[in-house]
């Protein structure tokens, strides 16, 4: 399972790992990212810069993906998720 990442940052290294995601795994990282973005998670307090930019790197990843492939039913019924 991939999950957001609360080390130390290294947003080429991010960017690499999310490449070589499958769409199911960059799907299953989006949503955790969207979830630690959340208020709720933060304690009503703004997110962490951190999944903020992972947030942002997922969703330009996504997009990326969806310009490569030809568009599916799934992948566009899917793109809420992220968004």
């Amino acid at each position: 399972m991939q999950s957001v990442d609360t080390t130390a940052f290294n947003l080429d290294a991010l960017r690499t790992r999310l490449q070589n995601m499958t769409e199911s795994e960059l799907l299953q990282f989006g949503k955790a990212a969207r979830v630690m973005c959340s208020r709720e998670a933060n304690r009503h307090e703004a997110p962490r810069e951190v999944f903020v930019i992972q947030l942002q790197e997922a969703r330009a990843e996504w997009r990326k993906d969806i310009l490569r492939k030809p568009r599916s039913r799934t992948r566009t019924n899917l793109w809420h998720v992220l968004a």
